[in-house]
């Protein structure tokens, strides 16, 4: 729920045995949502959970990498979304799509983020959303099945208003009360 995304998990005499991660509790938490009183909380929307409410750190599509490392940087968040003109979502810029990224790579880092992307990243260009009526069953169907760290909470007009990430779900999982 702090932002862990796995820990290493000891025995006794604290010799390592294995590790969980986020995803192993998601995938706990997914199987749990279909049986019994977690059924209707799996049924429940993102909004009536309360996930909705994050701030969202958006940058342009025509800002350069730089701006978005900068806000990335300046906001200690792992990603932001990218937005056209209008507000529209049209994808996520994280740590991830600079895997890969060089010292003789580093003239990228003035493109627009929309280019880079295309270039180093394409598959960022498809962000994965869900809308306030989403359930939780359905996005943790979404995170998992797509191996997701989040997905991005959009309005009718494709615009977004949140992000959900598996640390919002470790929270939850921490703070629930049946």
């Amino acid at each position: 729920a702090n932002g862990l995304h796995r820990s290493v998990v000891s025995d006794d005499a604290e010799k390592p045995v294995g590790v969980v991660s986020q995803s192993s509790i998601v995938k706990e938490m997914q199987e749990a949502l279909k049986h019994g009183d977690l059924k209707a909380v799996g049924e429940t929307t993102l909004e009536k959970l309360g996930l909705v409410s994050n701030s969202v750190k958006a940058v342009d599509e025509s800002d350069t990498v730089l701006h978005a490392l900068g806000v990335l940087g300046y906001s200690t968040i792992s990603a932001v979304c990218l937005v056209e003109a209008d507000g529209k979502l049209s994808g996520n810029f994280s740590a991830s799509d600079m895997r890969g990224m060089f010292k003789e790579k580093f003239p990228s880092f003035l493109k627009p983020v929309r280019d880079y992307l295309e270039e180093h990243s394409p598959n960022s260009l498809n962000a994965k959303v869900v809308t306030p009526e989403t359930t939780l069953s359905e996005l943790v169907e979404l995170l998992l099945s797509e191996k997701l760290h989040r997905a991005w909470v959009v309005d009718a007009d494709m615009k977004p208003i949140g992000v959900v990430s598996m640390t919002d779900l470790m929270k939850l999982c921490r703070d629930f009360k049946l």
